[in-house]
């Protein structure tokens, strides 16, 4: 069997270690302060981005939605689409559960959408046992679902890889790259927007809405389980669209009181009439954070509150969002920030 990254993160170890290296971390959770812990432990959970089965429905639900939103035969799409089409399916084999209205529904997304040879392939060989053509052996099942064992962590990889040298550079307050039609902007901003909807806190957030709503738009939490890697795209591409109009800004804390963090570190303020947030907040380091938004309010925060902090108590109105946002985690690079900021629990 193959190795697995079994710690699946959502919020991302690289951007923890800001504040405290590999082990020089400082978690506030349920009432207690751990000193010296090592990013691998928190916002983390065993195969957290794995596979999970749809119906036919809401395999029919999940792509029409998806094509009223993308092409799904662009890069990134396709990249996340072809997996969980292809996991989907392998349940159909594991479960003996098959009907015209699956056929249907893989049929299309099989015409439609590029497969490379390697994808192709493992299509073919699934639906020709599911069909009775070529029957798979438990031993070579058992090696299919072990291949999709990490789901869909090494997505998240790719855009943490591509983002890396944009948030080094956001760090020192240089934001030069945001400049142009570049990939590394578009994947910058899928980065931060991805913070957001990959957390837990997004996907309980819909686990609550009304049942008579998720019934009447068609959703489940197992398809927002599956949106959720998709909406980054999709927002990420109408912010960048409004160029003109929206702004990114990097804040200078230079008080004696450190920006802290949490496991749903990013904060979109009042959503407007175009359904994007008005602004959004995230902590980059102690003395670093971020603000994406419509010009006017981030030109309204930087005229109250300074491009270059020196009043603590903004500070600590910045690092109150951290503990409104957070679950179960606040994160520090020292036990006195946290002590100030509180916690909930």
């Amino acid at each position: 069997m193959g190795v697995h990254t079994v710690k699946q993160h959502w919020v991302p170890q690289m951007y923890l270690r800001k504040w405290g290296g590999n082990n020089g971390l400082v978690v506030a959770t349920r009432g207690k302060i751990l000193e010296n812990q090592n990013t691998i432990n928190f916002a983390q959970q065993r195969y957290f981005y794995r596979f999970v089965d749809l119906t036919a429905e809401e395999l029919e639900l999940f792509y029409n939605g998806l094509c009223e939103l993308w092409n799904p035969n662009l890069p990134l799409v396709r990249m996340l689409l072809v997996p969980i089409v292809l996991n989907v399916l392998l349940y159909r084999v594991r479960a003996y559960d098959w009907n015209d209205r699956y056929k249907v529904a893989f049929d299309r997304i099989r015409e439609e959408v590029v497969f490379s040879p390697n994808e192709d392939c493992m299509f073919n060989l699934l639906k020709n046992h599911i069909e009775g053509r070529r029957i798979l052996s438990e031993v070579e099942i058992a090696k299919l679902e072990d291949m999709a064992k990490d789901g869909l962590e090494k997505y998240h990889a790719v855009i943490e890889d591509g983002s890396k040298g944009c948030l080094e550079s956001a760090i020192k307050g240089d934001l030069s790259f945001m400049k142009g039609d570049t990939d590394e902007r578009r994947i910058f901003v899928i980065y931060i927007l991805n913070q957001y909807f990959r957390c837990p806190k997004y996907l309980h957030d819909i686990e609550s809405i009304d049942d008579s709503v998720r019934r009447m738009i068609g959703a489940t939490p197992r398809l927002a389980i599956y949106f959720r890697y998709f909406l980054p795209i999709f927002y990420a591409a109408r912010l960048l669209a409004k160029e003109k109009t929206y702004k990114m800004m990097v804040v200078h804390n230079k008080t004696t009181h450190e920006f802290i963090t949490c496991d749903a570190p990013v904060s979109a303020y009042a959503i407007n009439e175009d359904g994007l947030p008005s602004m959004i907040y995230l902590p980059l380091s102690p003395d670093r954070a971020l603000l994406y938004g419509e010009r006017k309010q981030v030109n309204e925060f930087k005229s109250k509150l300074g491009q270059c902090v020196i009043d603590v108590s903004k500070i600590d109105l910045l690092n109150h969002e951290m503990v409104v946002q957070s679950k179960q985690f606040l994160f520090a690079s020292n036990a006195g920030a946290l002590r100030r900021a509180g916690c909930k629990w």
